[in-house]
């Protein structure tokens, strides 16, 4: 079986300015817990520390999986914090905590990527946030490629949601969400030859837990069997402003 790689990293959206920054400061890991982060207040006294909820990315950089961690089928996380400036670039790198290996590519990724900058009443500030990368190793890529297209797909532009429909749109790079329980493919379609992933729109709680399934490009008998699955993943929940938020994203099952 091929083994592919996950790369999860939370970040959000942006444009870039054209001047450049001083150079960038990275510091090294420490045991220290996060309220040690309090001195930054200090050193950086025009710094506001935010959510990462309130934080949007323009360009999107993620961190390639180290080599000797693949070699060694190695997975791990790596806890930052982000101090970026008035043009949405960062300009201060603190790991928080970092498995060793994966330590310079979060890094490198975390300094590559541009932010919107944060605004307070309309003017631009240095902003300062946490940010997490994981690594994963799956059976299968992701993000997840496009699903390849039959003839005739099966596709509805208008996913029904559930009966409230309080459910913010998110990109699936931009949650942070473990897979918990495979599909299982049904046995009237095994080795027919058919689609081999099948696209849906999950809805998530701001418990982080799947509530409804709607197909997007698939068909059946996959969609049956997407929505029968019990908590086919999970989500660390989104929050806005400090308060937890229902979302929705699509996702593929590889089949």
């Amino acid at each position: 079986m091929r083994q592919s790689v996950v790369v999860i990293g939370w970040v959000l959206c942006w444009s870039v300015a054209a001047a450049e920054p001083e150079a960038p400061v990275v510091e090294a890991p420490g045991a220290a817990p996060k309220s040690e982060r309090l001195p930054h207040r200090g050193v950086f006294e025009d710094v506001v520390e935010v959510e990462l909820s309130e934080v949007t990315q323009k360009d999107r950089v993620a961190p390639a999986y180290p080599k000797d961690a693949l070699k060694q089928n190695i997975e791990g996380e790596c806890q930052l914090h982000l101090i970026i400036g008035t043009t949405g670039r960062t300009e201060h790198v603190q790991v928080l905590a970092c498995d060793p290996m994966f330590v310079e590519v979060s890094v490198n990724a975390a300094m590559e990527t541009r932010f919107a900058p944060i605004l307070v009443n309309g003017a631009p500030v240095r902003a300062a946030f946490d940010h997490k990368y994981k690594f994963r190793l799956s059976g299968a890529a992701y993000p997840p490629p496009p699903p390849p297209v039959f003839d005739p797909p099966l596709i509805f532009e208008a996913p029904p949601a559930p009966p409230d429909g309080k459910f913010r749109q998110f990109e699936l790079f931009d949650l942070s969400c473990e897979p918990l329980t495979p599909v299982s493919v049904p046995e009237e379609a095994r080795g027919a030859g058919g689609p081999s992933s099948c696209q849906m729109m999950l809805y998530i709680d701001a418990q982080g837990e799947v509530v409804h399934a709607a197909p997007l490009v698939c068909e059946e008998p996959f969609i049956s069997a997407v929505q029968a699955t019990k908590r086919p993943l999970v989500c660390e929940p989104v929050k806005r402003r400090g308060e937890a938020i229902a979302v929705k994203t699509a996702y593929t099952f590889q089949l």
